[in-house]
């Protein structure tokens, strides 16, 4: 279990270093407004996939024999990483990166970074990664 969440952590950690760095989201036939809307869909999509999934995991942890959920009458050292609540919120946050980049590259885009851009692109910082269009 700890080994899980182990790992589950660096996961973590290694997607949010990923979307933090200048990676920009291009498609050389979209203006930044068109990458903008394709953006908001795949956000959508994204969140409520996400949602829908890290309840559904968070459900079945919680109802598993032995887990903290249903064990927090017995007393016990706890850490962060047994917080149910914890787990659904960082695995919720990993599945909603993945789909949203699943999204965005079934939509024709790549992640490009900076110095790779086409001279004369606009760009845009926004939550889940940076767009680039012309």
């Amino acid at each position: 279990m700890k080994t899980s969440a182990i790992v589950l952590t660096a996961i973590l950690f290694l997607a949010t270093g990923c979307s933090c760095s200048r990676y920009y989201w291009y498609h050389p036939d979209r203006t930044l407004e068109q990458a903008k809307a394709d953006y908001h869909e795949c956000q959508r999509k994204a969140s409520h996939e996400a949602f829908e999934a890290a309840t559904e995991q968070y459900i079945q942890r919680t109802r598993a024999p032995g887990h903290a959920a249903s064990s927090y009458n017995t007393p016990r050292e706890e850490s962060t990483f047994d917080d149910p609540v914890y787990t659904w919120l960082a695995w919720g946050d990993l599945y909603e990166q993945n789909v949203f980049a699943g999204c965005m590259k079934a939509k024709g885009y790549t992640r490009l970074q900076a110095h790779r851009l086409p001279d004369k692109v606009r760009t845009k910082t926004l939550s889940l990664g940076a767009l680039a269009g012309r």
